[in-house]
């Protein structure tokens, strides 16, 4: 009874639906003008932010909620987190399972002619998408066009306005289908069918004390990926508003080139757009821009007090042969592994590897048609690393912190997702 209220949380995503629905940015004739614009938004904005965080409270609640009946007063166990993993596989309807899904029924009706599945390969991304646009492309076209329509306003770290949504950038989504219809053809074996969903492993002992509140358990996981979408569909609007305030900022003379807006708070680009050509924050956003990559290489603790500082990296008890994480998706796997840290990296996996990255969106799904497991420096049983990850039945062991620091990209490794560990093993 406790939770029940935001475990249903059908109210909320009505309201989502509403701010997506109405939240369009009226684009003006200038740049101020489209600033105005944006900003009569952003309190629709803030709402949908509000309210994803209350939806999807309820999936990451009910699993708090378990471990610690299960732990009592200790600490959860890996045997305690298989069990919540268990109670969270196997929801029919969940979003982040639907793209990857989507993805693999493009691929079939590439791979419906051979032919064409290996002149596709051979593309350029950008042609690859002209030509999926045309009537040539066929079923694999019309899949790709209500794919778009679908998902579009998807991507890789897809809440950070700099990103440009798929549909307005659908080039690494068409890689990712390159690189899995690639292996596919070197291994000479078809898609297998969308439908599929890999073998749930037998239930975990003490999981049948929950069987009464799984479907409650399937339902938050919906509704957070549900939520989730809905506000990435909100966040759409501002990228669209801020792209359009871009190019009106460089066409005044105001900013030097269209990706510095990224790089200047709301309120001073407001202030930027009424000043004259030469204002210091043009200059002060390309400083900001050119300490980024270093920004990028730091890693900070989950909880901190007062001003974060950067971690240092951490030191192996066992000189680096078991990582341990939290199991977040069962089975176990030998294999090897390929540490990538962006997406452009992971277009060298091949069928069958353990993908090792810093953390995954759902800009990475379609790679997990390919892959035989999953390990990651950040994530829980909520995020969309799990999610994915049951629904296709791939082992998953989040939250090592160190992952990718440890593992090399070739050697051989066991994951097991039973337990929350990767085993190095002896070339």
């Amino acid at each position: 009874r406790q939770i029940f209220s935001i475990l249903t949380p059908r109210s909320k995503l009505r309201r989502m639906e509403e701010l997506v629905a109405g939240g369009a940015i009226e684009i003006g004739q200038n740049g101020y003008e489209t600033w105005q614009g944006i900003d009569r938004q952003r309190e629709a904005l803030f709402e949908a932010y509000r309210l994803h965080l209350v939806v999807s409270s309820g999936a990451g609640a009910l699993a708090a909620i378990l471990l610690g009946r299960l732990a009592g007063q200790g600490e959860p166990s890996g045997e305690h987190h298989a069990i919540v993993a268990h109670l969270l596989a196997g929801a029919e309807g969940v979003e982040s399972a639907e793209i990857a899904e989507g993805a693999a029924r493009i691929l079939e009706a590439l791979e419906a002619g051979p032919d064409r599945s290996k002149d596709f390969v051979k593309l350029g991304a950008a042609a690859a998408v002209d030509w999926l646009a045309t009537d040539a492309s066929g079923e694999a076209g019309r899949k790709w066009r209500s794919y778009l329509e679908r998902h579009g306003h998807r991507s890789l770290r897809e809440l950070d306005i700099r990103q440009s949504e798929w549909a307005h950038d659908p080039t690494p989504l068409v890689r990712s289908l390159q690189v899995q219809l690639r292996g596919r053809i070197a291994e000479g074996r078809l898609a297998e069918p969308a439908s599929r969903r890999a073998a749930v492993s037998d239930p975990p002992p003490g999981v049948e004390r929950f069987a009464r509140i799984r479907g409650l358990a399937h339902g938050a996981v919906r509704n957070r990926e549900r939520a989730k979408s809905l506000l990435v569909a909100s966040t759409v609007h501002h990228k669209r508003g801020y792209r359009a305030l871009a190019k009106q900022l460089v066409e005044e003379g105001r900013l030097l080139d269209a990706d510095a807006v990224y790089f200047l708070t709301h309120e001073e680009l407001g202030r930027l757009a009424i000043e004259d050509a030469g204002s210091p924050l043009a200059s002060e956003a390309l400083r900001r821009r050119d300490v980024l990559a270093y920004q990028e290489t730091l890693s900070f603790p989950e909880v901190a007090v007062g001003l974060p500082q950067p971690e240092p990296p951490r030191v192996s008890r066992d000189g680096g042969q078991t990582i341990v994480g939290k199991p977040v998706s069962r089975g176990r796997v030998e294999g090897r592994v390929r540490v990538v840290h962006t997406l452009e990296e992971a277009e060298a996996l091949e069928p069958g590897e353990i993908l090792v990255a810093p953390i995954t969106d759902v800009g990475w799904t379609p790679y997990f048609a390919i892959i035989a497991g999953l390990v990651t420096d950040v994530g829980s049983a909520v995020s969309h690393g799990a999610v994915v990850a049951r629904e296709y039945g791939l082992p998953a062991v989040l939250n090592t912190r160190e992952g990718t620091r440890m593992l090399r990209t070739g050697e051989r490794v066991v994951l097991d997702g039973d337990r929350g560990i990767v085993e190095r093993l002896e070339d």
